[in-house]
């Protein structure tokens, strides 16, 4: 969906409802930036452990050394500091029989 979208239907979603819920997962990253928006709280990360498990867990769980106030949430993420991102691995795929 495009973000310009997206931020359009959260906030309407916001305005319009009371004792509501919404759950919904993007791979949109763009959408950290917008903190006007998106409480700590209300943004989570999922991130595969060591048995291949899914871990979840809230940007709010990250202290003051990782994420202030001020921090910008997108490129903390960019980098890998608040993890959720994919190893993608080599670019070299060896398509050799050499075993």
């Amino acid at each position: 969906m495009y973000p310009d979208l997206y931020n359009h239907f959260i906030l309407s979603f916001q305005m319009n409802t009371k004792n509501s819920q919404l759950i919904a997962t993007t791979h949109n990253r763009e959408i950290l930036d917008n903190r006007d928006i998106y409480r700590n709280d209300a943004i989570w990360f999922t991130d595969k452990n060591e048995e291949s498990a899914t871990e979840l867990y809230s940007l709010s769980d990250f202290d003051s050394s990782v994420i202030r106030n001020t921090s910008n949430v997108y490129n903390a993420y960019k980098i890998g500091k608040l993890g959720g991102v994919p190893n993608t691995g080599d670019f070299y795929i060896n398509l050799t029989d050499e075993e």
